[in-house]
């Protein structure tokens, strides 16, 4: 029902009351508000905007990006595989890392990791453990052959290593923190 009523406000045919818009929650109503937002900027391809991106997705991007989001998005319309997460158990999706190379001059996979998403930050070990994935996916935009990916990957890695080291922290992912 929800979904029906944040889909019914975006388009302008919530009703009042405990059935319509008035019930949705505040983060519903923010949701759909930022989706209108998105739309808007699009003009009049309202219809087609996140069609082939799933709604979390969609709404991550837009709180991420704002009128950007549009760029994103197309990226994963023409790729549906970069809708995939990035580094596992956070929102981040592998369009994001396209996208920072080529429109946010990310150069390496800890440009990627650490500066244009917070993985590195919010979950170390588990962005250590995709290092290898991110540097794959964005070594053809850098003109990179394996050999250069693999190096990216691994220092990444090492800075990752050190960092939990020098802090003397155990190795933590997010599944197994999370059970």
């Amino acid at each position: 029902r929800r979904v029906q009523l944040v889909g019914e406000l975006v388009a302008g045919a919530a009703a009042p009351g405990p059935l319509g818009a008035a019930a949705l929650d505040h983060e519903a109503r923010d949701h759909a508000v930022e989706r209108e937002a998105i739309v808007e900027r699009a003009g009049d391809d309202r219809a087609g905007l996140a069609d082939g991106v799933a709604d979390h997705v969609a709404h991550h991007l837009s709180r991420r990006y704002g009128g950007e989001a549009r760029a994103v998005m197309g990226l994963i319309k023409a790729e549906p595989e970069l809708g995939e997460p990035l580094v596992g158990g956070l929102p981040y999706v592998r369009a994001e890392a396209v996208f920072a190379v080529r429109h946010e001059m990310a150069r390496t996979v800890d440009d990627v990791l650490s500066r244009r998403t917070r993985a590195r930050l919010l979950a170390r070990d588990d962005s250590a453990a995709a290092a290898d994935d991110v540097a794959e996916l964005i070594a053809a935009d850098l003109g990179w052959d394996a050999e250069a990916a693999a190096a990216s990957a691994a220092e990444f890695r090492a800075g990752v290593a050190h960092e939990r080291d020098a802090a003397g922290l155990p190795e933590v992912l997010l599944a197994h923190a999370l059970g």
